[in-house]
């Protein structure tokens, strides 16, 4: 073999070499010893950004659920449920950000199974009569200073019976028939509309409801 092709190969080699970043071996620290996969600088553990992302999604989750629940835990007069915990920091690892993920996830589960059972007791209250039924009118938006006008109104128009009809008027509140209104003796429907109505003529009682002359 000539000088030239051994020149030649040589400099095929360390062309290779340094297209793979193993050439010049100085580069490498001054030794001759080069660092394969196995010797890699460890350093702190990238957290993977769709971990970041499905922990954030169960936070807004939670939050969404946690505002549901204090606005009809407000209906019955309960106190506010707690904010969620913080999120974790920039330096925290992969197994912090699980941790709240899941932290995250129980409190969205918990919130809205504790949000449906008192959504259905506003809807199916025990006992009689016009004030049990004051939890589901605030829920829909009616003012609490109207409590005593609104229990009145809703005692003389059905008694508190959401089946009420006298053939042309239904539901709670008695909602004419001609507002053609689907659904009027469902309660929440009946509720909904009445305020409506009310605040369709200035918040004024009489005459939409005859039984409120003078209130």
């Amino acid at each position: 073999m000539n000088a030239r092709r051994i020149l030649l190969i040589a400099s095929l080699v360390i062309l290779g070499l340094a297209a793979l970043g193993l050439w010049p071996p100085w580069a490498h620290g001054g030794g001759s010893t080069l660092r394969g996969p196995s010797q890699a600088i460890s350093g702190p553990a990238r957290v993977s950004t769709a971990l970041v992302a499905w922990a954030a999604h169960w936070q807004v989750q939670a939050n969404r659920n946690r505002r549901a629940l204090n606005r009809v835990r407000a209906c019955f007069g309960l106190s506010q449920t707690t904010r969620l915990p913080a999120s974790p920091g920039q330096s925290a690892s992969g197994e912090d950000w699980t941790a709240w993920g899941r932290q995250c996830k129980h409190l969205a589960i918990r919130y809205h199974r504790s949000f449906a059972a008192l959504h259905y007791r506003l809807l199916h209250p025990p006992g009689t009569g016009a004030a049990r039924w004051w939890p589901l009118a605030l829920f829909v938006g009616w003012p609490s200073s109207q409590r005593a006008n609104w229990i009145y109104c809703v005692e003389a128009e059905s008694g508190g019976d959401p089946r009420a009809s006298n053939g042309i008027c239904d539901g709670l509140m008695q909602i004419n028939r001609c507002h053609h209104l689907a659904h009027a003796t469902e309660p929440l429907v009946n509720v909904a509309y009445g305020l409506r109505l009310w605040r369709a003529v200035h918040c004024r009682w009489y005459p939409t409801w005859t039984t409120m002359r003078g209130r």
